[in-house]
């Protein structure tokens, strides 16, 4: 399957913002990309059959994660700046649009973000603005990390398990899985941020080179007023994407490598993907699944509490056998509880 990179065609056929929009997407690789040779995934014991007897992996809604602070740094971030010495070159007429980050924000998100997967209609001159949506899966690059055992168990026992892959295994199973999608898949995969200053570095050079372009649309006209609009409004869809990637510092002992993916939402409903609900609390969390191949589970990794119950090591032997997980090797946690 060829991986097309989705873009957008300005309405008034401006190259230059055609090309900011795609740079600024590609930008981010430079602070992600760190090129794990693995990565982990930790869940609840009792999701094994869901996961390793399914070979299906939950990729959730990005718009619906259950961290209601995953969005907003961002514009915490963005806040900062705007409010800052380091935007004097900026033109005074863009801060003040970009400070109304929380109207323009909420205008994006009615345009994008929220229209019915399963029910689209085109009806703009910029397909992949209106119709992408994005999937996230959330990995570790810490194969035994406390924290993390503690938060999947939701509980007192560390009832938790882990399974460590390749990233670039996940994404060939992704791309072999999403196949009858030949009109354009996105996957973007790397590190979560959780340094300010590294955020404040990346919307800073994004700023430059909007202020860039949005200076030579100053004359007051009902042409140039659109195109500011334009600007702006795809510049705020960036800071959603950028978003997927961008996480309170407090988190950063979770080492977060994260998988999403983008591609026109109509795509669902036309090749029957497997979009569902789950349930979680008073929510219903929208997500997707996906396909991998058994082999690319390279250990199935018992939690610090079970790691020395020898029934916890044999029973699980059993399961990767039972489901053909023949390549797969067990592992266990090395860190020591203290009580």
């Amino acid at each position: 399957m060829k991986l097309i990179k989705l873009g957008f065609t300005s309405k008034y056929s401006d190259k230059s913002i055609e090309k900011l929009f795609l740079e600024g997407k590609n930008f981010l690789n430079n602070y992600i990309c760190d090129s794990p040779t693995e990565v982990c995934h930790y869940f609840p014991t009792n999701k094994i059959k869901n996961i390793l007897g399914e070979h299906k992996l939950l990729f959730s809604d990005v718009e619906f994660l259950n961290d209601l602070q995953e969005e907003s740094n961002i514009f915490l971030i963005l806040k900062e700046l705007l409010e800052g010495p380091s935007m004097k070159e900026i033109h005074p007429k863009l801060i003040s649009c970009l400070s109304r980050y929380d109207e323009l924000r909420t205008l994006v998100d009615n345009e994008i973000v929220y229209s019915n997967p399963l029910s689209l209609e085109q009806d703009d001159h910029d397909k992949f603005i209106y119709n992408s949506r994005r999937y996230i899966f959330c990995a570790s690059k810490d194969t035994d990390c406390l924290a993390m055992w503690k938060y999947y168990s939701k509980g007192d026992r560390y009832d938790a398990l882990n399974i460590v892959f390749s990233p670039n295994d996940l994404i060939n199973c992704i791309v072999s899985d999403l196949k009858e999608i030949h009109n354009g898949l996105r996957i973007v995969h790397g590190s979560v941020i959780y340094d300010d200053n590294i955020k404040k570095e990346i919307l800073v050079h994004l700023i430059d080179e909007i202020n860039r372009i949005y200076i030579n649309y100053l004359d007051d006209n009902d042409r140039n007023s659109e195109i500011q609009h334009e600007i702006v409004n795809h510049f705020f869809y960036l800071l959603k994407d950028y978003s997927a990637f961008f996480k309170n510092e407090s988190y950063k002992h979770e080492q977060e490598y994260r998988f999403v993916l983008e591609f026109d939402n109509t795509n669902i409903k036309k090749y029957n993907l497997e979009y569902d609900f789950r349930h979680v609390g008073a929510y219903q969390m929208p997500y997707m699944k996906i396909g991998f191949e058994k082999d690319i589970v390279k250990i199935l990794v018992i939690n610090p509490n079970d790691s020395k119950d020898q029934l916890a090591i044999k029973s699980n032997r059993a399961f990767l056998d039972y489901y053909g997980y023949n390549k797969t090797d067990l592992g266990i946690s090395t860190i020591q509880l203290r009580y």
